[in-house]
């Protein structure tokens, strides 16, 4: 016997034959980039591509870092809402290292000619390591 006290269970009633529902797999959302606080992209290119100047000749100028975390970042897929612009990797350089940057006079030349520019540019101690070839 069945207590009229108890919570009876509901049914599912049956769909007419001709109004079954399809199975075919839904389409899935738009891939949305991830939220702001999982952007390493910064923290994994500083700890794969640079490492501390031991040397006067380990301060790298901010052009030169630039390029090689966009290179980075291009070959690693990183959405482009998370790509730092310059003045917010120098500033996130500023706040790794115990040394400040400094100016100091950088002759651009092309490989084996004369210097053809020289300016002062902003210099941050971290030398860039060699690229890692695959193949």
């Amino acid at each position: 016997m069945h207590s009229p006290s108890l919570p009876t269970p509901t049914r599912q009633r049956k769909a007419p034959a001709g109004a079954r529902k399809s199975r075919q797999p839904t389409a899935a959302p738009a891939e949305a980039s991830p939220p702001p606080h999982l952007n390493f992209s910064f923290a994994d290119w500083f700890k794969a591509r640079t490492e501390p100047a031991r040397l006067p000749q380990g301060w790298t100028p901010i052009g030169l870092l630039y390029e090689d975390y966009l290179a980075w970042c291009a070959g690693n897929d990183v959405p482009a809402a998370h790509i730092h612009n310059q003045d917010e990797l120098a500033g996130k350089l500023r706040a790794r290292d115990d040394r400040a940057p400094q100016k100091l006079l950088i002759d651009r030349r092309q490989l084996g000619q004369p210097v053809g520019v020289r300016s002062y540019e902003l210099c941050f101690p971290r030398f860039l390591r060699p690229a890692i070839r695959v193949s």
